[in-house]
């Protein structure tokens, strides 16, 4: 129930970035709205990734049976904002590469079940993704049907006879909408295969070891903040 309504909240988030942000654009250039769709989408990033931190945590305490209260949840999300930034940056930039795409969501992993912290957990996105194939299953497929959805949507508005200014931002929000819960999906899987799989790679020397280790067996640099 509760990822129910973390999905519902990046939803509705989300819908209401899209009304802001395409309120006063026009759709006699399709090609160009979808292009703008796509650059504000920094902005939807920065933002749901906070809901993705809350959700990430969540997914952790009841994996790890942690008695983990909500404020606390919220309260490691607001004081690491600037490495939830980095995190959302570095992943609006390489989610249109469609292969690098799942670097996002395994560096949303890194952070909250690993606490790396930084480029760290991009990084480890990294070397996650190459060494668990596996995050391409569960991300890929989601972000290619949101694109396809969105694209879809704005394309085939023009088309529509009779729409108005007023209906079309609402339109394409819904769209905007139900990409970001595929993005929600995408995340939870990500996640929960993260934490079944049990170990994180060390970012100094690429050894596998327990998520839950402070220390590399192997190089023994500090792992954890």
């Amino acid at each position: 129930m509760i990822m129910f309504v973390y999905i519902l909240c990046v939803a509705l988030v989300n819908f209401v970035i899209g009304m802001i942000f395409l309120s006063s654009v026009s759709l006699s250039n399709p090609f160009s709205t979808y292009l703008w769709i796509l650059q504000f989408s920094l902005v939807n990033y920065g933002i749901s990734s906070i809901f993705f931190s809350l959700m990430s945590f969540h997914i952790k305490k009841n994996e790890y049976k942690h008695d983990m209260p909500f404020k606390e949840m919220v309260l490691k999300t607001i004081s690491n904002i600037h490495n939830l930034a980095l995190i959302s940056f570095v992943g609006y930039v390489l989610i249109y590469t469609i292969f690098f795409s799942p670097i996002y969501f395994i560096s949303m992993a890194s952070f909250t079940i690993s606490e790396y912290r930084g480029f760290d957990t991009i990084n480890e996105g990294f070397k996650q993704l190459f060494r668990r194939r596996k995050f391409f299953v569960y991300t890929v497929p989601y972000i290619v049907a949101g694109l396809f959805i969105v694209a879809v949507f704005v394309f085939s508005l023009r088309y529509i006879p009779e729409i108005d200014a007023v209906n079309y931002p609402f339109i394409l929000s819904t769209a905007i909408a139900a990409q970001w819960i595929f993005h929600s999906i995408a995340l939870r899987k990500t996640v929960e295969e993260y934490i079944n799989w049990g170990l994180k790679i060390c970012v100094f020397c690429g050894s596998q070891v327990p998520i839950e280790a402070r220390y590399c067996g192997s190089c023994g640099n500090r792992l954890r903040s």
